[in-house]
């Protein structure tokens, strides 16, 4: 029994067994059987039970239980998590049926009551004591009962056998689910790993990448006087003879859940096969489980592909924790210390999160202050290893940043990485490492050519024939973004002094941030679809003088030889660290502005963000190191509330004072539904007619995901080829107890109506997640789960009063039979108002309307 209370020290467990095998001895001595049976203590178990127990069931159906709970701890990591805990409910299952077992011994000797406090505290000492003594083993007195026919008897023992089965498939059934929700089986997820394999195994490049050339249009003349402030540190590769590539894989929760980095190995293991020329060189850690037969569970190590084949030339310490700069500075000196070749490619393999949060979460062996490799500590690695490269990749989400580009500068000539979060499978590796491993004079461009096309042709296999407009990917050319950055930093300058003399000037900034693309909760923003938007809105031209801004945008064009073509209108190959609606993660970049000497860049930030802590009079942002004192009466305009609407023939308008219309960014429409005397919150959707005017409006009819209401909030709209594709967010409790945010993705429209389109769910994730930290791809519904739709209420003079669940629970017997749509609300109250959002990122609110939907 004391075996599970010992996993951690495999000493203990050889003294448990000792001491426990020593007491089952004497009692079976004094018992008449055996003494042998005591080597294996669950055998001692089984025989005395027959003596204490009229029913051999009592032992069958505890082992059986207890093997459930601790087989499934085995196959999770009885270590850690949920396996440790599933290992040690079966203990304690067990521990219960040995204290009633131990107990009808004491009786069966005749010994005192006193030596319970032994039972519990110590067993082996209290076996010891009931084998030792004068005292005569007499079995118990079961309790006389009425003597049954054969069949009676029989049918007794059939139901208490049923009854014993019935337990036991429950228990089973459920460790199932536990087990399966929190840790994929192996045999499902290969199955969808080769299923995977099938779909993308044979695509090669289309040439459908946006070229700089096509982007530039008529000013393709940029690219030829484009300054660089440097040359090249593989200027020809011509010559090149070999090609080995630093792969840098922390396989955190993305691989112990379903094997994705081990779906990128099975490419490079392709693509090592076409030719002789290229030599993957990996260092993998930081999971639980790994997919690869070579690499071992619980481990980190390095390995090498080549010709097709994976091998480990090096054990690390178990312990080592992927995410430490150190470590990623061992691996780069070593690698180039024991692979030479004419050039070098890096490549950083797990989760991202742009310039403030950096890269890489090691779930093996966490690490303690920052989770994460932060963008200066990967430098500082860079650095110290004292290696160039031809390129440097992110197969991570969001590190296609201006300031990280920049970072990365002195150390490759090439630069890829996505804008937004990537999705589960991240790159696709076959055919564009095939060309170096075939040819390794490949120039850099054609590399990235191939790789940057395939994408879009990866993740729409992969979807299976759906074009995924949030999938970006592409190359900056890092010798040209250093003169990009100088020039920016006269813009970050002038933005800085037009804030000072004019609150206008900032709405005009503000402004361009908030409608620009942006990624991961506006935390950055398309850096082109910025300078665009911002050249637009600045009439006087105070800010972008003398065509300052479209100068720009020709620039950093001609910097981006290649991006992904299906990405929404808006993704131009490069993002700007720019958190104007996600102010409180603005800490995180101030920081890394710090570290890099950002000093234009930060003292505009600095400003701009302190102008709107001051209006949101937020009191812990004003409390931030970043924050400048003295804009408390930047803008005078006070907060309204109850704000006059007029009706017009599509709907409402808001009667806004004319200083207050100048300063709005945004406008919605919060709807609520009465629920006695409370009101239920349904969510916000965009006050906009079909014809893209400003109208506050709601219709008879609310997002359902089958026939259940949720609280359905409109997040970004993004502009496509194919039309408008809205998308929303609903929370839920999954499985009774994680909330979650479910991500909701409608069809192409043309208008603003929703009654002929539909939508999908892209996927989930959890409210609790290292925020702003994204995934690669959003985690997916099984059969099985069960959502609940969470809802905030709220008194009748809009007070908050609590958060919860509304309606029935939605089993889900199969993902794809989830439908979202919009249904028609029957027999009750609506009040909705008009919510505007202005340029500090203040809501006014409109008077409220309310009508009964019949």
């Amino acid at each position: 029994m004391l075996l599970f209370f010992f996993l951690n020290n495999k000493y203990l467990w050889i003294i448990a067994w000792a001491l426990q095998s020593i007491g089952y001895y004497f009692v079976l001595i004094k018992a008449g059987d055996n003494p042998a049976y005591a080597i294996v203590p669950f055998i001692a178990e089984w025989r005395l039970s027959k003596y204490v127990y009229c029913r051999k069931l009592n032992f069958n159906r505890s082992i059986i239980i207890t093997l459930i709970f601790v087989l499934a701890g085995l196959y999770m990591n009885p270590l850690r998590g949920m396996g440790r805990l599933l290992v040690y409910v079966g203990a304690i299952v067990y521990f219960f049926f040995l204290m009633r077992l131990y107990r009808r011994l004491r009786k069966a000797l005749g010994k005192t009551r006193w030596l319970y406090i032994i039972m519990v505290l110590f067993p082996p000492l209290y076996l010891y004591l009931l084998g030792n003594g004068e005292n005569l083993f007499v079995g118990p007195t079961f309790k006389v009962k009425k003597p049954l026919g054969r069949i009676l008897r029989a049918l007794n023992y059939a139901i208490v056998v049923l009854l014993c089965m019935a337990e036991i498939v429950a228990v089973t059934l459920g460790v199932a689910y536990i087990t399966i929700r929190n840790q994929q089986p192996r045999f499902l997820a290969n199955y969808l790993l080769q299923e995977v394999e099938s779909k993308t195994k044979d695509i090669v490049s289309d040439g459908n990448a946006v070229s700089r050339e096509e982007a530039l249009g008529t000013n393709v003349s940029v690219i030829e006087n484009a300054e660089h402030s440097r040359d090249y540190f593989y200027p020809d590769h011509s010559k090149d003879k070999n090609v080995v590539v630093m792969e840098y894989i922390i396989g955190s929760n993305l691989e112990n859940a379903g094997g994705l980095a081990t779906a990128n190995i099975r490419q490079m293991l392709d693509a090592s096969s076409k030719g002789n020329k290229l030599t993957f060189v990996l260092q993998a850690g930081g999971s639980f489980r790994w997919f690869t037969n070579e690499i071992e569970e619980n481990s980190n190590g390095r390995y090498i592909i080549e010709n097709g084949k994976l091998s480990r030339v090096e054990e690390l310490d178990s312990k080592l924790c992927m995410s430490e700069p150190k470590s990623l500075e061992d691996f780069i000196v070593w690698a180039k210390k024991n692979y030479p070749a004419d050039r070098y490619i890096l490549i950083l393999w797990d989760h991202g999160g742009g310039f403030s949060l950096g890269y890489g979460e090691d779930s093996l062996n966490k690490r303690q202050g920052n989770r994460t490799m932060l963008v200066n500590e990967m430098i500082s690695a860079l650095e110290n290893a004292n290696v160039k490269f031809d390129i440097i990749g992110f197969d991570a989400c969001l590190m296609q940043t201006l300031e990280t580009a920049l970072a990365f500068e002195p150390y490759a000539d090439y630069f890829i990485a996505s804008e937004e979060s990537e999705g589960g499978y991240g790159w696709f590796y076959t055919s564009s490492f095939a060309k170096l491993a075939k040819d390794p004079t490949t120039s850099s461009l054609d590399f990235a050519e191939e790789l940057i096309s395939t994408y879009d042709m990866y993740n729409t296999a992969i979807h299976d024939g759906r074009i995924d407009t949030s999938a970006t990917l592409s190359v900056v050319d890092l010798t040209m973004i250093r003169p990009i950055y100088e020039d920016l930093k006269q813009l970050f300058t002038i933005s800085n002094e037009a804030i000072l003399e004019n609150p206008e000037y900032y709405a005009d900034i503000s402004i361009s941030a908030s409608k620009a693309y942006g990624f991961s909760n506006y935390e950055q923003i398309d850096l082109v679809h910025y300078l665009k938007i911002l050249d637009d809105l600045d009439y006087e031209n105070t800010i972008c003088k003398d065509n300052a801004c479209l100068i720009a945008v020709d620039s950093i064009m001609a910097a981006i030889p290649y991006r992904n073509r299906n990405s929404a209108d808006g993704v131009n190959g490069i993002a700007l660290t720019f958190p104007v609606e996600s102010i409180w993660s603005y800490n995180n970049t101030y920081i890394q502005l710090n570290e890099f000497a950002m000093d234009d860049q930060k003292i505009f930030y600095n400003n701009f963000f302190s102008i709107m802590a001051a209006q949101k009079k937020e009191k812990s942002l004003t409390e931030e190191e970043w924050y400048v004192k003295g804009f408390e009466e930047y803008d005078t305009t006070n907060l309204f509330i109850d704000i006059p609407l007029i009706e017009t023939e599509n709907g409402y308008r808001a009667d806004l004072p004319e200083k207050v219309e100048k300063i709005i960014a945004d406008t919605q429409v919060a709807v609520y539904q009465k629920d006695g005397n409370r009101l239920r919150y349904l969510g916000r959707d965009y006050a906009a007619d079909a014809y893209g005017n400003q109208t506050i409006f709601m219709e008879d009819a609310w997002s359902h995901i089958n026939n259940n209401l949720i609280c359905y909030e409109a997040e970004q709209t993004k502009q496509t080829d194919y039309g408008a594709i809205y998308t929303g967010t609903t929370r839920a409790l999954l499985n009774g107890k994680d909330e979650i945010i479910i991500h909701i993705e409608w069809e192409p429209v043309t208008t603003r109506s929703f009654d002929s389109y539909k939508a999908t769910i892209t996927g989930y994730t959890f409210v609790n997640e290292f925020k702003a930290f994204m995934s690669k791809g959003l985690n997916q519904f099984q059969s099985g789960d069960r959502l609940d739709f969470y809802f905030d209420y709220y008194d009748m003079q809009g007070n908050f009063l609590k958060k919860e669940t509304y309606g029935g629970t939605l089993l889900i017997t199969n993902p794809d039979y989830l439908v979202i749509s919009t249904k028609k609300l029957r027999n009750c109250d609506i009040v909705f108002q008009g919510v505007l959002t202005d340029v500090y990122q203040r809501e006014f609110l409109t008077e409220q309307i309310e009508y009964h939907i019949n």
